[in-house]
């Protein structure tokens, strides 16, 4: 029976560690044939908890002290951080985000071990698991049903949000997840050995047996501490990580304000220059020859022409936006080509689109302007939906070399914390609907792509 509940145990804690982390994770896109990715994913850290039982069982045999522990810690190392393999083969997810989830996963299934092991078994009933043995396994569903509802709480409310960010992919996130992982799992080794070997050994000295409850309350205390700590530790390094990146996306709009008052002013400007260029051919008109007659039509129609550059799709917002910079690329001989589809977009707020595109167009013009080639001042926008994603495709022509640093722009202008900042609220504004951006420099063209999951209905 010993060996059946040592296995158990094992199972125990590597399945509820899984188990947590996945439920850290939900609402996060999944990769293709995700239930056999998680099923397998399962099995795997199912035959690692086998593993350590037979380094276990091979010391208990009269095996090397000094290899078991060697070998039996990378093992179990690699046990504790195997759910962060375990979301990256299961989840849309980078190396940040599945750290900082299975860093919750862990302490979630760490609550559920301080209860089970240190106080009810080792603490109350040493004997229970033994003698009750069926008893023993409902109360172990029953503990981790009563801790892992609250937890999916906590994940909806402060970690997979819709209304926040999603956690920042960066080397200092990196490092500060990955430290805390490793201070918690020798932190919860430390105690768990300390509290295991007087346990074992308290028998041996009845006088102390006061000291040794007092102990083990102790460090069931200590256990629970560290515990709430890193979880509040977890919760504040969110909000503060969400509430910088917020604050960038304010400063992005508010920025985007004063472009959007500058071009519009500039297309004004326009519409009253070539107002005025009409009314002086027209004027001309009645006093010109028959074939200045004919050549004044002929500029007067092509004066005409810049107020018939509007745009007429589903969306009103990207009616708008389309026509005013199609006006201020007519007015600097910049072709804009579109191909619409706008099935889905009105999943995104107006306000989101507006920025996004805008700053993308801009970005594209801003480029454009400054080639030698008339004939490649070009740009195309694509917007189509396909397998459930929504798809903005950006293409332009640039002169000169286009360095990508993680996947953007650099920037060769003086002012590199501000200047960018365009790109850098296109990806935030991606990344709060769940989406990413591609970037691609070419020899000749640049290319941004959008990508958004929408779901319908």
């Amino acid at each position: 029976m010993d060996t059946f509940l040592d296995v158990f145990d094992l199972f125990r804690f590597m399945g509820g560690t899984l188990i947590a982390d996945f439920i850290f994770t939900l609402g996060v896109s999944r990769r293709n044939k995700f239930w056999l990715r998680a099923f397998l994913g399962l099995i795997v850290g199912l035959f690692l908890s086998l593993g350590y039982l037979l380094i276990a069982a091979y010391y208990e045999n009269g095996g090397n002290f000094y290899v078991f522990g060697i070998v039996g810690a990378i093992w179990w190392a690699l046990m504790s951080f195997s759910g962060i393999l375990y979301l990256l083969f299961c989840f849309k997810i980078g190396p940040c985000g599945a750290l900082y989830r299975a860093l919750f996963g862990s302490l979630t299934q760490h609550i559920c071990t301080i209860i089970l092991r240190y106080w009810f078994v080792r603490t109350i009933f040493p004997d229970f698991p033994q003698t009750h043995t069926m008893a023993y396994l409902l109360l172990t569903v029953a503990v981790y049903v009563l801790i892992y509802i609250p937890t999916y709480f906590l994940s909806t409310r402060f970690i997979n949000s819709g209304k926040s960010l999603p956690i920042e992919e960066s080397k200092k996130n990196f490092v500060l997840y990955t430290a805390t992982m490793v201070i918690l799992s020798i932190v919860s080794s430390l105690v768990g050995g300390v509290m295991d070997w007087v346990l074992n050994d308290l028998h041996l000295y009845p006088e102390l047996a006061r000291e040794g409850i007092l102990f083990r309350y102790f460090c069931i205390g200590v256990s629970f501490l560290y515990c709430i700590a890193f979880l509040i530790f977890g919760i504040q390094s969110r909000m503060v990580d969400s509430l910088r990146r917020e604050n960038a996306f304010i400063m992005s709009i508010t920025e985007e304000k004063g472009r959007q008052y500058e071009i519009s002013r500039q297309n004004i400007e326009i519409i009253n220059r070539k107002c005025h260029d009409l009314k002086q051919q027209i004027r001309a008109l009645r006093y010109a020859s028959e074939e200045e007659r004919e050549k004044l039509f002929e500029e007067t129609n092509k004066a005409i022409m810049i107020y018939d550059c509007g745009f007429h799709t589903d969306n009103e917002a990207l009616n708008v936006l389309l026509t005013e910079k199609n006006l201020y690329c007519i007015d600097r001989k910049i072709r804009l080509s579109c191909t619409i589809h706008t099935e889905g977009i009105e999943k995104l707020n107006v306000i989101d689109l507006y920025t996004m595109l805008g700053n993308a167009i801009d970005n594209a013009i801003e480029s454009v302007q400054k080639h030698s080639n008339p004939d490649k001042k070009t740009i195309s926008l694509t917007i189509e939906q396909s397998g459930g994603l929504l798809c903005f495709q950006i293409d332009n022509y640039y002169e000169g070399v286009i360095n990508l640093k993680n996947g953007l722009p650099e920037t060769s202008k003086e002012d590199k914390e501000n200047h960018g900042i365009g790109i850098k609220s296109i990806k935030l504004i991606a990344e709060k609907y769940g989406g990413t951006i591609q970037i691609k420099a070419g020899e000749e063209v640049f290319s941004l792509r959008i990508i958004i999951p929408i779901t319908k209905g």
